[in-house]
């Protein structure tokens, strides 16, 4: 899933978003895991796997 106009919040930090998979565990409805695919602050890509309550999606602010 393309999220690139979001930012991630993951534990207190905030990245900028490429894009996330949701994980599904033991037929459940509801993803249980994020695979998500991050920019760090020294542009670096970084894969961050937990638990879908840990993250935090925020929109990108427009600026004119």
């Amino acid at each position: 899933m393309n999220i690139q106009n979001y930012k991630v919040i993951y534990r207190e930090r905030v990245y900028n978003c490429i894009s996330f998979t949701p994980v599904f565990k033991d037929g459940k409805e509801q993803p249980t895991f994020l695979e998500v695919w991050i920019l760090d602050e020294d542009g670096t890509m970084k894969v961050i796997n937990d638990e879908t309550w840990c993250f935090q999606f925020v929109s990108k602010v427009n600026k004119i």
